[in-house]
């Protein structure tokens, strides 16, 4: 944009050469005297050109051309942000589901010790067979989270590494 400015410089060159069968005094010579280069000149010029009246128009288009690359730097800036932002709410999701994952196994041990215990009543004729079913109900969710979380936590590594190609 800023090359239109510079005045525009060209070399200019030309060369002629012409030949007649009249000579100098009108008398006109045979024909293939003509044939001959009998006259020659040349020209050798540098030219230099610049608008005067075009320079509203350059201004208009170089301030068009500022504002363009201004909201295309801003719209990447926001892109680059809102990037950083999603990176980071998905590492803090990460950590968060690892945190739950480290505390399956102690809730797992908690609903199974709850459930023998609530079996040996039981057994024990302490308590009766809907108690018993209860401590089974909480126990067997607990077990199916922990391993749908070992499970998720292996898919969740496994997306974040680079994808390769095999051929």
């Amino acid at each position: 944009m800023k090359k239109l400015y510079n005045p525009k410089i060209s070399l200019e060159a030309a060369a002629w050469e012409r030949g007649s069968s009249i000579d100098g005094n009108g008398q006109y010579n045979s024909i293939s005297n003509g044939y001959g280069f009998n006259r020659g000149n040349y020209l050798v010029g540098l030219g230099i050109s610049y608008n005067l009246f075009d320079l509203r128009r350059k201004q208009l288009k170089l301030s068009t051309q500022k504002a363009s690359t201004n909201y295309a730097m801003k719209k990447l800036e926001e892109q680059q942000q809102l990037l950083a932002v999603s990176n980071s709410q998905a590492d803090a999701e990460m950590e968060t589901a690892l945190e739950r994952l480290k505390r399956f196994p102690n809730q797992l041990k908690a609903a199974n010790d709850g459930y023998r215990q609530k079996l040996s009543l039981y057994k024990s004729g302490l308590t009766d067979i809907i108690e018993a079913q209860c401590s089974a109900k909480y126990s067997l969710p607990c077990r199916n989270r922990l391993y749908a979380g070992k499970n998720t936590n292996m898919l969740t590594r496994c997306s974040r590494r680079p994808l390769q190609r095999t051929r």
